[in-house]
């Protein structure tokens, strides 16, 4: 079936990571607070010894562990203790940027401290630096000898720091009051320079307090910004490979239409596109952030980005901000007390997220720590590769940080390379290609890979096919897509379908909105017919014949799963499975055989029965179904008390059976039984006095006598009897004798018998 074959857009892309060196995870700050960026959220710290209201800094080994922290005053080392040779540094409690922490370039062992003063300190300190050697006392380091080293003065409170572009080396930065510029020593394996780059022009100051602010620079190296409190702040373009600032753009307090700013803390996002500043009213209180898009960096532009992240608030004071190793800037502002806060996705202008850290002992001041910016190794940058649609072509670009001075593309297929920024490449043919990309940089290079599968994307429906009726088939493409269209109008990536007919899938893909598509014939098979098979039974072993089959051409036929004709023969009790399979959908049942027998029973030979006897017939234990005795009743038992003929029949459902049973009269030897009393008044019970026999007796005489000999009655007759009177007069009541005599059936043998009987009025 048709295809349209169309280019596979193969994006990958990476979230911003954290850097690669540790050494800034560890922060110290206020009064006996921290954070540990080890872990993600991060963890709360409250083990600080410091009580420090503006600038610190603190630092970590290669794996974020604890090596030591200072205000600018006292050194701490990581078991928070003062550290030998720790006190007396020139900072101050109360200058922005007090201390800042360098790691001597290719050494593990040593640090420097550099310190500012406040601008209320008018003394000859300005900036200097201590040396820490980690490896003194035991591991837990101390100042050495080099300590409160002059580099010059006039400077106070800004002093921050940014990698050389070779990424190892650190430019150290702060202003020169005197002559409203900023000053930058280079810090290299050697040591500090003693030769430093004097550049950028600064605001025109009035008052000293307005040195007062933090000075930033850019994650990238590329741009730098100074806070001047009450007065505005500035950002200018930074060379980090000469330590030159230049193109100044400067923004003044009153330039703003919100309330009055006051900038003292300011940072980049990670991304470099904005900048947040914050603002404190030293007025009466009062506070805002503001963040700014400096991507165009032309001041027109910036001011109309501006967008408040925190609205002004009477109560509100937002001090320092602070990019910290998970790419969150870190606040510092009071409101009703002060805490830490932190937004969350700085470089989402649109949502940058703000929530809390609230701190249960100890607590947040103005500042937190100082740390070097600008790590030259980006890496969030990305390859972007973008298809051309139905074509072996891709559309390839970059993403950096970073802005490289150069470029060279590597396509793997053995083309030609390219040195632009980003254009179209076509390849020889379908086919896996890694592709690499070289920027190049002034002190370094920087290369990224990526694979690039270059195999046309075509969506596939499967091949035609045929299916059981009775339950829809769900069509689905095996190419993700942005958009999908079926035959039928729905726009789902499945679709369910219940009718044979062809059907046909669009996909469409990527930003350009390439589209394939395939096609399928779907043939729904009627299920086959099986005649219903109810539970059954087979009588006394003989064979069951079975015939399941109806006209359908080319139906074949299983018995227990064994394919064989549709007519079968069972002689045994079980479970019986048949399938018939038609074009190949299956209609399947199972049923039931047992195995039964036809009843059969006897009542037994004829016989005699006595006089009076009674005899049980009794067929219960075979458990028939139906029972019918010769007077139409239904029990399984027959009690026989006379002479006749007695019929039974049985039923199940292998039939019926019967059994017929003659009873004659036997002659039994006479039996009788006589009563002790009897009521002689007419109510139809015992009014009667005779005996009861079984059995004809012969030679039957009955007397009876009062208590003084009198003959009152005399019968010949077994069948009658006295009726208590005498010549038609009712007797007394009360004890009377009777005699009576029989002849035995066999030996005529004369039987006497003589009792008494008592008669009831």
């Amino acid at each position: 079936m048709k295809k349209y074959l169309l280019f596979l857009l193969f994006f990958l892309s990476f979230q911003p990571s954290f850097s690669q060196q540790k050494q800034w995870y560890q922060w110290y700050y206020g009064k006996g607070v921290g954070l540990d960026f080890r872990t993600t959220g991060p963890t709360m710290l409250t083990t600080s010894a410091l009580n420090q209201m503006e600038g610190s800094a603190s630092v970590a080994d290669d794996n974020g562990e604890l090596l030591f922290y200072t205000d600018g005053v006292t050194v701490y080392n990581k078991l928070h203790q003062v550290m030998v040779n720790g006190t007396g540094l020139k900072g101050h409690a109360s200058s922005t940027q007090s201390a800042l922490i360098v790691p001597k370039p290719d050494d593990k062992n040593i640090y420097y401290i550099f310190t500012v003063p406040w601008e209320g300190e008018v003394s000859t300190s300005g900036l200097t630096y201590s040396e820490v050697d980690i490896r003194l006392d035991g591991g837990n380091g101390a100042v050495t000898a080099v300590k409160n080293v002059l580099l010059t003065t006039n400077c106070y409170e800004k002093l921050g720091a940014v990698k050389h572009c070779n990424n190892r080396d650190v430019w150290v930065t702060t202003y020169l009051q005197t002559n409203n510029t900023f000053i930058s020593y280079l810090v290299t394996p050697a040591g500090i320079s003693t030769m430093p780059v004097v550049s950028g022009t600064g605001m025109q100051m009035m008052p000293l307090d307005q040195t007062v602010g933090y000075l930033r620079y850019a994650p990238n190296g590329r741009k730098m910004a100074a806070a001047f409190y009450e007065l505005g702040f500035q950002i200018f373009d930074f060379n980090n490979q000469t330590g030159e600032l230049t193109n100044p753009i400067t923004f003044y307090s009153w330039a703003f239409p919100a309330n009055y700013l006051s900038p003292y803390g300011l940072e980049f996002s990670r991304n470099c596109r904005s900048l947040y500043v914050s603002s404190s009213n030293s007025w009466g209180g009062g506070g805002e952030m503001l963040s700014m898009d400096i991507t165009n960096f032309n001041r027109n532009d910036i001011v109309a980005s501006v967008r408040q992240v925190l609205p002004w608030d009477d109560y509100r004071e937002v001090f320092s901000l602070a990019l910290a190793p998970d790419n969150r800037i870190y606040v510092a502002e009071k409101i009703t007390g002060t805490y830490t806060s932190v937004l969350t996705d700085p470089d989402n202008r649109d949502r940058p997220g703000y929530s809390v850290y609230n701190f249960r002992t100890g607590g947040t001041t103005l500042g937190l720590p100082n740390i070097i910016a600008g790590d030259n190794t980006d890496n969030s940058a990305i390859i972007n590769l973008e298809p051309v649609c139905n074509q072996l072509s891709t559309v390839y670009s970059f993403t950096s940080l970073l802005p490289p001075d150069s470029v060279h593309w590597h396509f793997g297929d053995g083309s030609d390379t390219t040195r632009v920024l980003s254009g179209t490449h076509q390849f020889p043919a379908e086919g896996m290609y890694t592709i690499s990309l070289i920027r190049y940089y002034p002190c370094h290079t920087d290369t990224l890979w990526q694979d690039h599968d270059m195999r046309l994307p075509v969506v596939h429906l499967g091949n035609d096919t045929a299916v059981c009726a009775g339950k829809p088939l769900t069509l689905k493409g095996d190419l993700a897509g942005t958009a999908y269209y079926w035959s039928s109008g729905q726009t789902t990536p499945e679709l369910a379908v219940t009718q044979s007919g062809l059907y046909w899938l669009e996909v469409t893909y990527g930003v350009l909105n390439c589209k394939t598509r395939d096609q399928i014939y779907v043939d729904f098979k009627p299920y086959p017919v099986l005649k219903a098979l109810s539970d059954t039974f087979i009588c006394d072993n003989i064979p069951l014949q079975l015939d399941v089959s109806i006209a359908q051409p080319g139906a074949l036929y299983y018995w227990q799963q064994v394919q064989q004709s549709p007519a079968t023969s069972i002689s045994n009790s079980g479970t019986y499975h048949v399938r018939i399979s038609l074009n190949g959908c299956d209609t399947a049942t199972s049923f039931r055989v047992e195995q039964d027998a036809l009843p059969r029973f006897s009542l037994g030979e004829n016989t005699k029965l006595c006089y009076n006897d009674k005899l049980l017939l009794d067929q219960s234990q075979y458990n028939y179904p139906q029972y019918t005795w010769q007077d139409g009743s239904h029990a399984p038992q027959f009690r026989v008390t006379q002479p006749g003929k007695y019929y039974l029949e049985t039923a199940n459902r292998c039939g019926t059976y019967s059994d017929t049973l003659i009873i004659e009269e036997a002659d039994c030897e006479p039996e009788y039984v006589f009563p002790t009393a009897f009521s002689p008044n007419k109510d139809g019970v015992n009014d009667l006095l005779r005996p009861v026999f079984r059995g004809g007796p012969t030679g039957y005489l009955l007397q009876v006598f009062s208590r003084w000999g009198n003959l009152l009655y005399r019968s010949t007759n077994p069948q009658q009897g006295w009726d208590g009177r005498l010549n038609g007069t009712l007797m007394p009541a009360g004890s009377y004798v009777w005699h009576l005599q029989y002849r035995t059936l066999k030996t005529k043998e004369l039987k006497q018998n003589m009792g008494s009987v008592l008669l009831i009025h």
